[in-house]
């Protein structure tokens, strides 16, 4: 695969992540109240919240303190997975995008409102996972992809021609 066509594929699937996040927070926000929950089933529910620090809310009390390095570091970050991406076989090319368009996600949120909007609970007997979203869906699925690439016996992974 040449280069052009790595780059299309790395920025379709990155975009499309980041269109698909974007535009669930967007229904988000216009359709639920924060943090009053919306059941869908026992343990699934619709709850508007925000983040205003890093995974799992750390650092959210000194959120001005760093945000602007926050998003520094997450557009580093982006740029060395785009790079990886350039240079990994297919699958794993898929996965760092999904990433990317993860990480862009939250990214946008971070600089046009501050915080990282959340509305995806998943609950059981009453112990909650921490509110999340289809960015974080993107980054988790993307990191089990590669996970499970790196895993596999050596003579199962494709090269590049293959994949």
């Amino acid at each position: 695969m040449n280069i052009a066509s790595r780059a299309r594929t790395i920025f379709l699937i990155a975009g499309a992540a980041l269109a698909l996040d974007q535009a669930s927070k967007s229904m988000a926000l216009a359709a639920l109240q924060p943090h009053v929950p919306v059941d869908v089933t026992p343990s699934f529910a619709l709850r508007l919240g925000f983040n205003t620090g890093v995974s799992f809310g750390m650092f959210a009390t000194d959120a001005n303190t760093f945000r602007l390095p926050l998003i520094a570091l997450t557009l580093v970050i982006i740029i060395a997975l785009v790079v990886m991406a350039m240079r990994a076989t297919a699958l794993e090319r898929v996965a760092f995008s999904a990433i990317i368009g993860g990480a862009a996600g939250n990214l946008v949120d971070r600089v046009w409102r501050g915080r990282v909007t959340d509305f995806i609970d998943v609950h059981v007997a009453g112990w909650h996972w921490p509110a999340f979203n289809l960015a974080d869906t993107a980054i988790s699925l993307g990191v089990i992809t590669l996970l499970w690439v790196s895993l596999r016996p050596h003579g199962q992974q494709k090269t590049e021609s293959e994949g």
